[in-house]
């Protein structure tokens, strides 16, 4: 479902919804691998230039992130499923950061 290329690396990262997991290989498509093995599917994801996170969100409405500088086991919780400032408790789809907000605000 969802794409994010890392460039600087010559990495790119997919959702593999079935499986649950969040893959990774070489640009070219080589050596493909499992990255993070996660409790749900994700969906969209995006990575962030300024600071080498990776965000995602997941069927479960919950969104994360983790460094692309690490091994993708230290994973944040950016936001769960209901948030504290609105009562909206429906899927997520997509995602949007904004980057220019210390911390970015999902």
């Amino acid at each position: 479902w969802g794409l994010a290329l890392d460039e600087p690396r010559c990495r790119m990262y997919w959702a593999e919804y079935g499986e649950k997991a969040i893959m990774r290989s070489h640009l070219d498509g080589g050596i493909a691998e499992m990255f993070i093995k996660l409790s749900s599917g994700p969906l969209s994801m995006w990575r962030s230039p300024d600071d080498d996170m990776l965000y995602w969100v997941q069927d479960n409405a919950r969104i994360f992130r983790t460094s692309l500088v690490g091994d993708g086991k230290v994973i944040e919780e950016m936001l769960t499923r209901r948030s504290r400032d609105s009562s909206y408790d429906g899927q997520r789809w997509g995602i949007a950061i904004d980057s220019a907000m210390s911390p970015p605000e999902v």
